[in-house]
C-alpha cells in the first residue's frame, strides 16, 4: 500500500518497532484502519481482513469489554495526544490490561490527517498506577464539590466529575485548560 509522505514515515518506524501500532485515517468517515503492524496483529490476533478499512471504534469495540465503551468514545474524540487503560481481549476471548497511547499526525498544512495508537499490554506497577487512578476518579465523580484532573505538558483534562460537568454544562475532558476554562 502506497502512504502520504507523512505518513509513509510514521508506518516505516512502526514495522520497526516492536509496539502493537494501529493508523487511521480521520479524514474518512469512520475513521477507517489504514495500517495495522505485524506487533497489533499478533498481540490481537486479528488479520488484515479484520483490520483494514474497518471503521477505528468498530475495532476498539471488538477488541474491548463492554464496560469500557465510554473509555472507547473518550479515544476516538480525543483530539490530542493521549492515554487510556482499557480491557482488551486476544481473539481467543482471553482478557488482557492494556494501555492505549494516542497520537495525531498532521499533514504538510497543518491539519491532523491520522491518527496512530499504540496498545501496550500492561502488569504489575503500572496496571497498578492506572487501577489507582480510576479507583480515584470513581470515588472523585460521586464528590459534592467539583473536581477536575489535568496532566501532561499541555495540561489537557483528564477527568471532570459530575459536579463540574453539571455547572460548567459540557464535558471538558480533552480540552486544555486555560484555553477554554472561562468557556
Amino acid at each position: 500500500m502506497r502512504f502520504p509522505q507523512n505518513l509513509a514515515l510514521a508506518v516505516a518506524a512502526a514495522e520497526e518497532t516492536h509496539l502493537a501500532l494501529v493508523v487511521v485515517d480521520v479524514a474518512q468517515v469512520g475513521n477507517p484502519v489504514v495500517f495495522a503492524d505485524e506487533a497489533f496483529r499478533a498481540l490481537t490476533g486479528l488479520d488484515d481482513f479484520g483490520l483494514l478499512q474497518n471503521p477505528f471504534d468498530l475495532l476498539l469495540k471488538k477488541l474491548s469489554d463492554p464496560r469500557d465503551l465510554t473509555s472507547v468514545e473518550t479515544i476516538m474524540d480525543f483530539a490530542t495526544i493521549g492515554s487510556w487503560q482499557i480491557a482488551c481481549r486476544h481473539s481467543d476471548s482471553t482478557s488482557f490490561p492494556a494501555i492505549v497511547f494516542g497520537s495525531p499526525l498532521r499533514n504538510e498544512s497543518g491539519k491532523i490527517s491520522h491518527r496512530i495508537y499504540a496498545f501496550v499490554k500492561v502488569g504489575g506497577q503500572v496496571s497498578t498506577m492506572h487501577d489507582q487512578r480510576n479507583e480515584f476518579y470513581a470515588l472523585y465523580d460521586q464528590a459534592p464539590g467539583f473536581i477536575a484532573m489535568a496532566e501532561g505538558p499541555e495540561h489537557r483534562f483528564t477527568f471532570a466529575n459530575a459536579s463540574y460537568k453539571k455547572i460548567r454544562r459540557s464535558q471538558r475532558v480533552g480540552w486544555q485548560y486555560g484555553s477554554r476554562i472561562h468557556a
